[in-house]
């Protein structure tokens, strides 16, 4: 019924020649994307989707919301497939989303003020993406503060890129796999600009989809490896962070050790090195680069977090306690610091403070049984049952800190 309405009418748009096209590729995105395209269009021109294959009713959910839709075949390559749906817009300016992802109504204003001073200079504009998250530990996690209705989870991750952008045959997306059109917006001589605007990004939130997705990423990795590209930072790097998001650490750590041999100044690919290798049981190394990641970048919040961890594991309760404090100093709002803090001063014999600390996280509202409760197998695991039973034993004399054994 909606799509005959909307055959009636017409699709939204077209676009005016100083106008704002949303370019978008799907596939099999019936749930989410009606209400991404929905609160799209107080922002844009048109629509213009390009759909990769879908199976279930995508076509008919953009047909119905006012979208030009096109259909291509799926050629391994995200980059390929934004191109095609870039060539069919019309507006001067081409806005890109995914369709698990929304623009907040709020930010309407904003964002045609930005247009504004676009017109008068244009520019590759670089947007915020909030992907909100159930799980809290987890490297750049930021709880969300209530600043927008549609935040969502326990908190979100950070990344940026350009979302908006002049449309210009000469400004093409790159990269078979977490494709950008940074690269030639700079050729052309386009400048970039950041905007205060978030986009909301909810995919994360469906694990299987996330990892159906990170296995999809990995495989065109693997490939454009073996094309003879191991010297690419950037696809070592994300092939990198695709195997070890799907738990193959194995896989993971030698990406990481080419990666820090490329740039041997990315602390997070230290990171990323030590936490594969605490995966796999290798304390020494996993320490070692941890601590490489520390000297870095001394208020990278995650790193000192992990290292005491894992120095708890094999059994240095006085190092991880020496470590903690000093991460507190360099980042005192972090709350995994503080978290892991309290597990090291109870394995320590500190009760007093490490309850101290469980109430700070308390009064900030933050549950750390999860977080404990999987400390605690981390020591187990690792042989370690006297230091796991005294952070029990002050998990179960704090008040809402219990967890289940």
């Amino acid at each position: 019924m909606a799509c005959a309405v909307r055959r009636q009418q017409g699709p939204h748009g077209p676009a005016p020649a100083d106008g704002v096209s949303l370019c978008m590729i799907v596939r099999n995105e019936e749930a989410a994307l009606a209400r991404c395209l929905a609160d799209a269009t107080a922002f844009v021109d048109e629509i213009v989707v390009v759909d990769t294959g879908s199976t279930d009713r995508t076509v008919q959910v953009a047909t119905a919301c006012g979208a030009q839709v096109h259909a291509m075949s799926w050629q391994n390559d995200y980059a390929a497939a934004r191109n095609v749906a870039v060539s069919h817009a019309r507006g001067a300016w081409v806005l890109s989303l995914d369709a698990d992802e929304r623009l907040a109504l709020a930010d309407r204003q904003k964002f045609a003020a930005t247009m504004e001073a676009l017109r008068r200079s244009p520019a590759g504009v670089v947007f915020t993406t909030r992907n909100y998250v159930t799980e809290a530990g987890v490297e750049g996690w930021r709880r969300n503060d209530g600043t927008y209705a549609e935040e969502a989870g326990s908190g979100w991750i950070p990344s940026d890129k350009v979302r908006l952008f002049p449309r210009d045959p000469r400004v093409v997306y790159e990269q078979p796999v977490h494709e950008v059109v940074e690269a030639s917006l700079q050729r052309c001589g386009f400048p970039l600009i950041r905007i205060e605007i978030p986009v909301h990004h909810y995919g994360r939130l469906d694990a299987a989809r996330t990892r159906e997705k990170a296995i999809r990423y990995a495989e065109i990795g693997r490939e454009k490896l073996a094309r003879g590209e191991a010297n690419d930072l950037r696809a070592v790097r994300e092939l990198a962070v695709q195997e070890q998001e799907l738990g193959n650490h194995a896989a993971a750590i030698p990406l990481w050790q080419k990666v820090v041999q490329l740039d041997p100044a990315d602390a997070r690919a230290f990171l990323g090195l030590g936490v594969s290798l605490a995966e796999v049981r290798q304390s020494p190394g996993a320490l070692e680069a941890l601590a490489c990641a520390m000297r870095l970048d001394p208020v990278m919040p995650e790193a000192p977090v992990k290292y005491a961890l894992v120095a708890l594991e094999a059994g240095d309760v006085a190092g991880a306690v020496r470590t903690l404090e000093q991460a507190r100093l360099a980042t005192p709002e972090y709350p995994f610091a503080i978290a892991a803090h309290a597990a090291a001063l109870a394995c320590s014999g500190d009760i007093q403070g490490a309850q101290r600390s469980m109430d700070e996280l308390r009064r900030r509202g933050i549950d750390g049984r999860g977080f404990f409760a999987q400390v605690v197998r981390d020591l187990m695991g690792a042989g370690q049952d006297p230091l796991a039973r005294s952070l029990m034993m002050v998990l179960q004399s704090t008040e809402g800190m219990a967890v289940a054994q």
